[in-house]
């Protein structure tokens, strides 16, 4: 080996010094006569072997006398060198199989290449007797060209391990690269939030639908046992009662398909021939024009759209923002896909090239690498061939390319392109009113007789899936609530939005007891959560691969003015808000796409312009809130004059925005602690109609007495005005500890002054229903377990459930002997005394009544 090693030495300098010398214009002769060949080689050989030598000290390698490294080797010497060292274009070739031809050679990773090269390239660079020897020549800037090598040494090492790699391309690695892909996709959407796992709730029939579309092969045979069950028993009866001669006659047979031993285009061969048969039977059925032939026609036309399923090409979900689309797509990829090691590639609209698709895919697999698309996919087809399987394009969010116009051309021609593969599919989603204007022509392609579309993915959900999805977010977020007020709860659970930003805001946090959502501090707090996270992901160069430095809370403010200025509060034109930072506009765009906070739409015009867009916030409610937020804290300090002339002419009975808008004013109002502010809004016609329900939402300890004192007055202005304080008081506040301003003491001064008929008219009439009947029974039933595992001594405001329970004896047998049983634990003369003083003769002759009994003389 020390032979070779000489070798290669002596080749090495060779190779350097008649590179150089045949690359000059002056001859031979000349070169020779000022510089005698022997003395600078010889400089050049010691640079070499201290190269190797202090490389081979750092990188030892295994000697078992049949391989040997590649600078022991003149070939890979050879070709490594012209190529790292000489590639000015002539010699630009590098030969890949070199390792595979030479096989004795312990093929060096990237890095080992990259280090010696760069070793010899730094020795050279700084050896002073070379530089000595050249210095003074007409060509010293040809052997010292090396040292501009040493920044472009790596991108050549590179490319000769592209080459490298790309002959290594296998199935194995491809199917990798696919998995890295998709996992990664998955974190990436998780880490945005725009992924909740679980979070997706599909119906039976189109979790069934999706599997057959994604694993024809695995859930076939599930399909045809299903169909085979179908019955038709009441069709033929009913021809026999008629007498008639005729039957309906379904054949199953033709469902009897070996699927793996046939090949794929047979077997979708057979399976248009199933379709084609079952159309056939529903059209029988259907034109028997009767009840039961009608179910049953609507049998075999369910099992007609799912086999359609299998035999389709692209799965297209078009529907409104907010639906679920991405939670659909990473359900799919997360419980499907991954799971049954299905081949699959996920990108975003955002992310693809609308000028090349196929460039888009191989570098999301093979970044830096020059392996073509066509490779690839023949590569994968024939792997999935083998296996029975198929390879999924997904692309969620057409509508989120930059290039609408263009990307709708290309993707065409794209889906056009890959569907030659037998065994892949797609599936894409995109934006109904954005499908519409852009990518409609999809419908009417070569293709369009292969797509199956889902035009919504809501779908009525049962209690036990609200429970669910109620759960599911809570442990999420890691948010335990471990008591939540049913009002409270449904409010949650018919708004999924809403519950997305309460547990969000709320999440690592342990809640007692959950009463009421004050909403004005859940979106102050979700706002800030949402701008200082949207502005770290838009100024993260690596998030949105766009260039720019803002501030999200600029760009909702420049929409609030908009409303402000020209009273609209829905559909503010996107140029519009553009304009006032056109040099952020591609982070503004990317921003919208998210539909956070705030989407884009779009909204169809008449005349020349037909198409514009939008911006609308995802969620009113937090409109709303933004919108109250700018006119009492910025609005009101520039004019309280305009201030007043718009809550008058814009916060009325006519007004969309008067519901959010009244009720966040009304807290707000507070905050600002202005006498004229708090004046004008008192005097507002819609302040007292809103009074009763919002005064719970804000802190106790804000509470005054004037706020009493109203409600008191307004308890007896409708049923339900006195319900709904009736019952914040009784059930939400009786703890008198915990909300030392506003509880149920006051209920008790209120029912105190109530007459017979009042009592009757507002309180006792809304026990006439069983359901309220028993919301009592319960209650009374909890206070008994009370009695028996709770100490009074330290929980005192426990006492005041008891009161109220008193207060509803003239109507209740239970209650009266919930307080017999009360009173002889804990003889609470109190009680007595207080309602000794109502205003009710029926409520004074129960209580007269009961003290007789126990002989309780005051």
């Amino acid at each position: 080996m020390i032979v070779e090693t000489t070798a290669v030495v002596i080749y090495l300098a060779d190779l350097v010094f008649s590179y150089y010398l045949n690359e000059e214009v002056l001859t031979k002769k000349l070169w020779h006569k000022f510089f005698p060949p022997k003395t600078f080689k010889k400089e050049l050989y010691k640079i070499i072997g201290q190269t190797i030598e202090e490389y081979e000290k750092g990188h030892p390698y295994h000697k078992d006398g049949n391989k040997y490294p590649f600078y022991h080797s003149q070939i890979a010497i050879s070709t490594l060198s012209k190529y790292i060292l000489f590639n000015d274009g002539k010699n630009s070739v590098f030969n890949k199989n070199i390792f595979k031809e030479n096989p004795n050679i312990i093929e060096p990773s990237k890095e080992e290449i990259e280090c010696f090269y760069t070793l010899f390239v730094t020795k050279v660079r700084d050896n002073l007797l070379l530089k000595k020897l050249y210095v003074e020549e007409n060509y010293k800037n040809r052997i010292y060209e090396i040292y501009g090598k040493l920044n472009i040494i790596e991108e050549k090492i590179d490319n000769i391990y592209n080459k490298l790699n790309k002959s290594e391309l296998t199935p194995n690695k491809i199917i990798t690269k696919l998995r890295e892909q998709v996992v990664y996709q998955l974190s990436k959407q998780k880490n945005s939030g725009k992924y909740i796992p679980e979070t997706f709730i599909e119906t039976d029939s189109l979790k069934d639908q999706v599997r057959y579309f994604i694993a024809p092969t695995i859930f076939f045979q599930k399909l045809v046992d299903e169909t085979k069950r179908l019955n038709f028993d009441t069709i033929n009866r009913k021809y026999q009662l008629h007498q008639k001669e005729i039957s309906f006659e379904f054949n199953t047979n033709i469902l009897d398909i070996n699927i793996n031993a046939i090949p794929f285009t047979e077997f979708e061969k057979n399976i248009r021939n199933t379709i084609e048969y079952l159309k056939n039977k529903y059209e029988e059925l259907y034109g028997l024009r009767t009840n039961s032939s009608h179910y049953s026609s609507r049998k075999i036309e369910k099992k007609i759209i799912d086999f359609e399923y299998i035999i389709s090409k692209i799965l297209l979900l078009t529907t409104d923002a907010g639906q679920g689309k991405t939670n659909f797509l990473c359900d799919i990829c997360e419980n499907v896909l991954l799971k049954r090691d299905i081949p699959a590639v996920f990108l975003t609209g955002y992310e693809i090239n609308a000028e090349n698709i196929y460039e888009t895919i191989t570098n999301r697999l093979f970044p830096g690498t020059n392996y073509c698309f066509e490779e690839i996919m023949s590569t994968i087809n024939s792997f999935c061939e083998n296996k029975g399987t198929n390879f999924i394009f997904l692309i969620d969010g057409l509508n989120e390319n930059s290039k609408p116009r263009t990307f709708s051309q290309n993707i065409e021609i794209f889906i056009s392109e890959v569907l030659k593969y037998d065994r892949v599919k797609i599936i894409l989603t995109c934006r109904t009113e954005y499908f519409k204007n852009n990518f409609s022509a999809l419908l009417n392609a070569t293709f369009k007789d292969k797509i199956v579309q889902i035009k919504s993915l809501n779908t009525y959900l049962e209690e036990n899936r609200k429970k669910y999805m109620y759960d599911v977010y809570c442990k999420y977020f890691d948010v335990t609530i471990e008591h939540i007020n049913e009002e409270i709860y449904e409010q949650l659970v018919d708004n999924f939005l809403l519950l997305r930003i309460f547990t969000e805001v709320y999440q690592h946090r342990k809640l007692t007891v959950l009463s009421h959502i004050c909403k004005e501090k859940l979106f102050k707090e979700y706002y800030n959560i949402k701008s200082q996270e949207i502005n770290k992901r838009l100024n993260d160069k690596g998030e949105y691969n766009i260039l720019g430095n803002i501030d999200i809370r600029r760009f909702l403010k420049s929409i609030i003015e908009y409303m402000i200025e020209n009273k609209v509060y829905e559909n503010i034109p996107l140029d519009t808000i553009l304009e006032k930072d056109i040099q952020n506009k591609d982070m503004y765009l990317r921003f919208l796409d998210e539909n956070i906070l705030v989407r884009k739409d779009l909204e169809e015009q008449t005349g020349i312009i037909s198409i514009k867009e939008y911006i609308n916030f995802t969620f009113d409610e937090f409109r709303d809130f933004l919108l109250t937020d700018y006119l009492v804290n910025e609005f009101y300090d520039a004019s309280k004059e305009d201030f007043f002339s718009f809550i008058d002419c814009n916060i009325n009975k006519d007004s969309r925005i008067k519901e959010g808008c009244s009720k966040f004013l009304f807290s707000m109002e507070r905050e600002k602690d202005d006498e004229e502010l708090s004046l004008f809004i008192k005097n507002q016609d819609w302040y007292k109609e809103i009074f009763p329900y919002q005064v719970f939402e804000i802190e106790d300890e804000d509470i005054i007495e004037d706020d009493k004192i109203l409600l008191k007055k307004l308890f007896l202005s409708t049923r339900e005005c006195a319900e709904y304080i009736w019952h914040e008081l009784a059930y939400r506040r009786w703890n008198d500890r915990k909300y030392p301003n506003l509880n149920i003491i006051l209920l008790f001064e209120i029912f105190n002054n109530l007459t017979d008929k009042q009592f009757n008219e507002y309180i006792y009439f809304y026990f006439n229903s069983s359901h309220n009947k028993k919301e009592l029974n319960n209650l009374i039933d909890k206070l008994y377990e009370f009695m028996k595992e709770k100490d009074f001594e330290i929980e005192c405001s426990l006492h005041n459930l008891y009161q109220y329970v008193l207060y509803l004896t003239p109507i209740s047998s239970k209650a009266r002997k919930l307080y017999d049983y009360y009173w002889s634990k804990h003889r609470n003369i109190k009680h007595l005394k207080y309602l000794l003083l109502c205003k009710s003769d029926r409520l004074l002759q129960e209580i007269h009544k009961f003290m007789e009994h126990h002989e309780i003389q005051l």
